[in-house]
């Protein structure tokens, strides 16, 4: 049995697929996070030549559109995946309740890793972080020197380009990813990860950095930082993470973590125009806030 063991965020997946050729191996993006760690959460696949068309089971959880859908049956689960050019069913996934055991159904004997992995890999993140402190977030983040700051943000505020920013500084700056990142709390500190899905800039790194601040970002005429309170950064925090609407307990955690995370992070809100001096401008203010 072939098997791919990947680690994001501390949690090892492991990919059995004998009955599946990866196209696009060694993955650019997946390699780095390479383990030998045995998985926490298993995916195996499994080949027919026909992929039901309907759910087995009946209760529809969520609707992800065009993506996924989910559906229960007395605490067993069945996401149907479809494909993002044709929009057809060509993926069935059966997760066990916890969701840590998949058997992945298929029919095409060769594909490009992605095509399996997502976003299967991250409908199970999800679900394996909400009661475990952590978050997938649509963000960036950078370390530079002792310092790491998160840019969180909606499609087009920005993270790719304060991400390609933060890449042209010279020195011990590196930024871990420009679309999608875990962030957790651990023993009273608040960590980000990188994760094997960058966004535009196709940028991520294998690290884990201490959060020293978050930056809820958006374009604007001129660099400029705002504060404000808690619950408006809660707002901007938890409308740009990945929840588990299809599991109320899942959703409640979720928030819980968002809660804690905005009271306990020093959070902003930056705008900034499009120039690579904003990467000082964080700087400074970052000095300057220091106790």
């Amino acid at each position: 049995m072939r098997n791919k063991r990947f680690e994001i965020a501390n949690i090892p997946f492991s990919f059995l697929h004998d009955s599946f050729h990866i196209t696009d191996w060694p993955n650019p993006f997946y390699f780095p996070f390479q383990t030998q760690k045995p998985e926490l959460i298993r995916i195996q696949t499994r080949r027919l030549r026909n992929i039901p068309s309907r759910a087995s089971f009946s209760d529809l959880r969520f609707d992800g559109g065009a993506h996924w859908r989910l559906f229960e049956n007395h605490g067993q689960f069945e996401v149907h995946l479809f494909d993002p050019k044709t929009k057809a069913h060509d993926r069935t996934a059966r997760i066990s309740p916890d969701f840590t055991e998949v058997e992945l159904i298929h029919w095409k004997k060769s594909h490009f890793l992605n095509w399996i992995l997502r976003p299967l890999a991250e409908i199970l993140l999800v679900h394996y972080l909400a009661s475990r402190e952590g978050l997938l977030v649509h963000a960036a983040a950078v370390r530079d020197g002792d310092q790491a700051y998160l840019f969180v943000g909606r499609s087009g505020a920005g993270k790719t380009t304060i991400s390609t920013f933060w890449a042209g500084v010279e020195g011990d700056v590196s930024v871990l990813g420009d679309e999608r990142l875990v962030v957790r709390r651990e023993a009273g500190e608040w960590f980000a990860y990188g994760t094997p899905w960058p966004g535009m800039g196709f940028r991520c790194n294998n690290e884990r950095v201490r959060i020293s601040r978050v930056f809820f970002i958006r374009h604007g005429s001129e660099h400029e930082i705002i504060e404000q309170g808690p619950a408006l950064y809660f707002n901007e925090l938890f409308t740009q993470v990945f929840s588990s609407f299809w599991n109320l307990e899942a959703l409640d955690q979720i928030t819980r973590t968002c809660q804690k995370a905005v009271e306990e992070i020093p959070c902003r809100l930056l705008a900034f125009a499009k120039a690579p001096d904003v990467t000082g401008f964080v700087r400074n203010f970052n000095c300057a806030a220091q106790p």
